[in-house]
């Protein structure tokens, strides 16, 4: 036997031995620190609460099962048999981590619902989203960050479906015991001030059913006692003195506090170092555009330029522009977008006009762009975000301009009319560009006084 032979026949002995004796441990249960607790499906799937984190960074650690056998024996001797999962939230949450298992026929992965909790007091919530990861071994972990539930409970119910099959499971609330605040509600109407701006919050109106309860609430905003206009509330959610807040919260806690949050329009009067005017005469063709040099602060925000396009098709990558294939016929409009380390580039496929603003960051949390556009008649198009990319410090952030929603519905109810953009505003035009800090205020209300809207 030569000497390659006799390498070769040495190396496939230790690698059967090595497979021999390692094998069979692979197929053994680690022993457990503490046991998982599980449901049964209706068709015999075992569903396991891996673990409950809390707090806003979340970590679990996984067991590797890969239904290879070469690939369990490489990480038994090289390592890699766990696998670390992390998640991190902005606001304390709770994060039931369950590991799901295929279909025994019916399909590859498990098509699962959207969670509930059920309380011991008969209160239903539905939660928010869910985050799903490919196990190795085909199973699914599933986890969703719980801003709202009860609290002052000991234990309650996480209910589902996976394929149309549903399920609950108990969960020990890790904050139960803790003391909570006492607010005190204000007496309706009530006013809040914010320099020279008020704002009164007159006859929220309780609704809900068995799943929990929200308000339908507006604000009257003042300025120096006249009120105005160039205010306008976009959203507010609720939060109880336990730490839950949400859009819909369980009415067994009675004072709930609304968190207002309000954005400018562009009527009324703006800060000069928050904005940017600029006039087009015209709205660019069909398959053309111009750009706009910005390169400039604009609230502290470094804003490099806008595209402005009519329809058509296009790929801008690392900031140039080139023409993109047309889509097939019937395929519809198309916006995607891509980042990575070596920056961005977006497909553009669009039967409206456009615009697309870059930008060095993005804005923070109560921070938002704005752009409006008016013609000479004093009409204001619609502008409409389409989401943002980011790559290479850069942030390239997507608008449409849709036609004035008055004149856009006169001209639907006029079969002779059209309903495009360029014959339904006059130029020139006016684009504000702004970035804009939120108004935000707060009111504490005791649900127990408010009118209940059937």
């Amino acid at each position: 036997m030569d000497r390659k032979r006799k390498i070769g026949f040495i190396v496939f002995m230790v690698v059967f031995i090595s497979a021999a004796v390692v094998l069979p441990l692979l197929d053994q249960k680690p022993v457990a620190k503490g046991s998982k607790q599980e449901t049964i499906l209706s068709d015999g799937r075992k569903i396991e609460l891996h673990a409950v984190t809390y707090g806003t960074n979340h970590s679990v650690t996984i067991e590797r099962k890969s239904k290879n056998p070469l690939t369990r024996l490489l990480h038994t001797m090289f390592g890699g048999r766990t696998q670390r999962y992390s998640q991190t939230e902005r606001h304390e949450v709770l994060i039931p981590w369950l590991i799901i298992p295929p279909a025994p026929v019916s399909r590859s992965s498990p098509n699962f619902s959207s969670f509930g909790i059920v309380s011991d007091t008969g209160v239903n919530l539905t939660t928010g989203g869910r985050s799903t990861t490919s196990l190795d071994d085909g199973t699914k972990l599933v986890r969703t960050a719980l801003r709202a539930f009860p609290r002052r409970d000991e234990f309650f119910t996480l209910t589902g479906a996976v394929d149309r099959l549903p399920f609950s499971i108990r969960i020990k609330n890790p904050v139960f015991g803790r003391k909570f605040p006492t607010w005190t509600p204000h007496n309706l109407p009530a006013t809040n001030t914010a320099g020279d701006y008020q704002f009164v919050l007159a006859s929220p109106q309780l609704r809900g059913n068995q799943r929990g309860g929200y308000l339908s609430a507006k604000l009257e905003i003042f300025h120096r006692d006249q009120p105005v206009d160039e205010w306008f509330q976009t959203s507010f959610d609720l939060s109880d003195p336990t730490g839950n807040r949400a859009f819909s919260l369980s009415t067994n806690e009675t004072i709930w506090k609304t968190h207002f949050q309000m954005w400018k329009t562009f009527i009324g009067p703006w800060n000069t170092n928050h904005y940017r005017e600029f006039l087009l005469p015209e709205l660019p063709a069909a398959a053309g555009h111009q750009i706009i040099p910005i390169n400039d602060l604009i609230n502290g925000f470094r804003v490099d330029r806008l595209w402005l396009g009519g329809p058509g098709s296009y790929r801008i990558e690392n900031g140039k522009m080139t023409k993109a294939a047309k889509l097939a016929p019937g395929a519809g409009e198309k916006w995607s977008r891509r980042s990575g380390s070596h920056g961005s580039s977006m497909d553009w496929d669009r039967h409206d006009h456009w615009l697309l603003l870059e930008m060095i960051r993005w804005p923070r949390d109560n921070q938002r762009l704005s752009v409006f556009v008016r013609d000479s008649k004093g009409q204001d198009l619609t502008v409409e975000s389409r989401g943002w990319s980011g790559g290479s410090g850069v942030s390239t952030a997507a608008f449409l301009l849709k036609p004035p929603r008055a004149a856009l519905l006169a001209a639907r109810r006029d079969p002779t009319k059209s309903t495009k953009l360029k014959d339904l505003v006059t130029p020139p035009f006016t684009l504000r560009l702004g970035i804009q800090t939120n108004m935000q205020t707060e009111f504490i209300l005791d649900i127990t006084k408010l009118k209940r809207d059937p």
